[in-house]
């Protein structure tokens, strides 16, 4: 399976920060949890938009509907690391306004678009500042530092959190 595919169609395009996934949605992500996710070392940092049906997909994929059904997905609290660029409010920007225009679409679509090279750069630079200065500002474990650690499981919204992707493989030297 895809993982960025894991909860496609299940949430609005342009979810506001209110709304909370769908049944479909959270079935889509214990099966993505059950096929791959589980097995993967990277549920200690749950780095994720402030949007609640984003909160409601880290906290799913990472086996713990319990802490959906407490509230911590609305309160954003740990295992969530909430980043607000990751779910750009500001929607009067270039890629705001693109990502209205296409929807969730392939980041390649977006990236073609008129200033959309530019526009999704610039946010993805923004973004990957915010996930940093998170990471390294949060602790989870007892007072230790999270900079160190190796795996990061990131949850946003398509166009965006794509970008971000290609921001950060693009910097390690892989060619996406």
């Amino acid at each position: 399976p895809n993982p960025a595919l894991a909860t496609g169609g299940a949430v609005p395009a342009d979810p506001s920060p209110d709304v909370s996934l769908t049944n479909r949605g959270s079935a889509q992500c214990m099966v993505a949890r059950d096929e791959w996710f589980g097995r993967l070392p990277v549920r200690k940092a749950l780095m994720t938009s402030p949007a609640t049906c984003t909160k409601e997909s880290a906290l799913h994929m990472a086996g713990r509907p319990d802490l959906v059904e407490a509230g911590v997905a609305e309160r954003g609290e740990p295992p969530l690391l909430v980043c607000e660029k990751l779910a750009p409010a500001d929607r009067s920007t270039v890629a705001g306004e693109l990502y209205l225009q296409k929807g969730p679409a392939p980041l390649s679509l977006l990236l073609d678009a008129e200033g959309g090279e530019t526009a999704f750069g610039l946010y993805a630079e923004a973004a990957c500042s915010e996930l940093t200065e998170t990471l390294r500002a949060t602790s989870l474990d007892g007072g230790v530092a999270r900079e160190k650690d190796t795996y990061v499981t990131v949850f946003g919204h398509s166009g965006f959190l794509h970008a971000v992707a290609y921001a950060v493989a693009t910097a390690a030297g892989i060619l996406p």
